[in-house]
């Protein structure tokens, strides 16, 4: 378990940095949200699997807002990190739109997307997840501490949706 947090705080790393280079200032294109995530599998067949990831998160032009409380977002969000497990890494990237749902004054907000996501291997040991090229669905609960810090918990899938 202790050379999977490491892979988890080296791969959030690497991806802070790759990140903070992509949002740069001379972009103009700034994100509104970037961070760190990892996690680990939560299924039998996916058992020994870990992921660690940068990512940010743009708004895009398109708000709802229904009476003074309820606000959907869409977002644009990217991410790169490590996955790896049972002896093997690689590498992935994801991009994708994201919908958030808040409530104005409260400071939780749900969340939910799909990503087109690739790996730079479909194997690891005899885990053969079908193909580099798959989807990455996602639905969690973010509490936003102040306008800048918030904590997360998601749970996520990654499917190659039988292609």
């Amino acid at each position: 378990m202790s050379k999977i947090l490491s892979r988890l705080i080296q791969g959030g790393l690497y991806c802070a940095l790759a990140l903070s280079v992509i949002g740069g200032e001379a972009s103009g294109f700034h994100p509104a949200v970037v961070g760190l995530r990892g996690g680990v599998a939560g299924q039998d067949r996916g058992g020994n699997m870990a992921l660690a990831e940068a990512f940010a998160m743009w708004n895009l032009p398109w708000q709802w807002e229904w009476g003074q409380t309820w606000q959907l977002e869409s977002r644009l969000s990217a991410a790169a990190g490590w996955i790896g497990g049972r002896g093997e890494d690689a590498f992935m990237a994801s991009v994708g739109p994201n919908l958030a749902l808040g409530w104005k004054g409260v400071p939780f907000s749900v969340e939910g997307g799909v990503s087109p996501t690739v790996l730079s291997r479909r194997t690891f040991d005899r885990l053969n997840l079908g193909g580099e090229f798959q989807f990455t669905f996602y639905a969690g609960l973010n509490w936003h501490i102040t306008p800048q810090v918030g904590l997360g918990y998601r749970f996520q899938h990654l499917s190659n949706a039988g292609l």
